[in-house]
């Protein structure tokens, strides 16, 4: 039972919405920070972001739920979707990093490379 404190949960993510990039991103920064979680968050569009997340089950969790119902206080999210959550064996990040715009289409061939056969993105490292 006390395993579950120390598995390491992995998912990707994409949130698509209207909100200042920069701010929310920063707040992403802040929450990951403050819970401990590993990853990054990536701007790829006007009203979309991407991004992946590493930690304990709990600050998983509450990471999560940030990035789908809370954010920064001017966001309006849309919706947030979760792609192949599982769990991993080790960190594959030192810390959680805010990355800047990526030109649309490499930011979207990188995640379909990524994808598996049931059309789930795996987790990669950023370029």
């Amino acid at each position: 039972m006390l395993d579950c404190f120390w598995e390491i949960w992995a998912c990707t993510f994409r949130i698509y919405g209207h909100f200042d990039h920069t701010e929310f991103r920063y707040c992403a920064l802040d929450e990951a920070n403050k819970l401990g979680v590993k990853g990054y968050i990536r701007n790829i569009g006007q009203e979309k972001l991407i991004g992946q997340i590493q930690a304990p089950l709990c600050e998983y969790n509450d990471m999560k739920f940030w990035l789908r119902h809370r954010g920064n206080q001017d966001a309006i999210i849309e919706e947030t979707r979760f792609f192949n959550e599982r769990l991993i064996g080790a960190y594959t990040f030192p810390d959680f990093k805010v990355y800047g715009k990526q030109r649309k289409n490499r930011a979207i061939s990188a995640v379909n490379a990524s994808t598996t056969t049931n059309n789930t993105p795996t987790i990669s490292t950023p370029s």
